[in-house]
């Protein structure tokens, strides 16, 4: 037979309120009592003794919640993570993988692109209005300098650590106004 101990005696020893013991034992912290109103002296100081180690460890609610990681599934995940990291590098070496950053500077760099194509349109395109005095022309060769805009436009590549060349795409829209003005 097990020895078992009065709620008081349990209360002195964890310095503890009667009060407390029972929501400690309502929640699952404590084991429950054995006999009526008795508890076993080890197996409930032993429990108050990991619950007050796991709370310290790993904070007040998460010890509350029960939601406790053990050592082992910290280290299992732990290896998980450095595993998923190193594929993760493996993948940016080979290209497969671009960070976020890399991505936002090349479409950055694109949309400037568009942006300088699209401003650059009015300018090359009135010399040709001034001398072009068919509507009908004005506005094939207008689709023309658009089309040959997003042609171009579609050709830049796109991948990481490469820089987009706005002269190039300032001179083509110059030769389709030169193009358009000498035809």
């Amino acid at each position: 037979m097990k020895t078992t101990y009065p709620i008081k005696t349990i209360c002195e020893i964890l310095d503890l309120t009667d009060r407390r013991v029972r929501q400690l034992v309502t929640d699952g912290i404590l084991p429950k009592k054995s006999e009526r109103g008795r508890y076993e002296l080890i197996p409930t100081v032993r429990a108050y003794i990991h619950w007050l180690r796991d709370r310290s460890l790993y904070g007040e609610a998460k010890a509350r919640n029960g939601n406790i990681v053990s050592l082992d599934e910290a280290r299992r995940r732990k290896l998980i993570a450095e595993a998923e990291l190193a594929e993760l590098e493996l993948q940016k070496e080979r290209g497969e993988v671009v960070s976020i950053a890399e991505t936002e500077k090349s479409w950055s760099a694109v949309l400037s692109a568009v942006r300088a194509k699209m401003l650059a349109l009015p300018t090359t395109m009135a010399a040709v209005a001034s001398v072009e005095t068919d509507q009908k022309i004005v506005k094939e060769l207008l689709s023309k300098a658009v089309e040959q805009a997003l042609t171009e436009l579609s050709a830049i590549d796109v991948g990481p650590s490469r820089e987009v060349s706005e002269s190039s795409d300032q001179n083509s829209s110059e030769n389709v106004a030169a193009t358009a003005i000498n035809s």
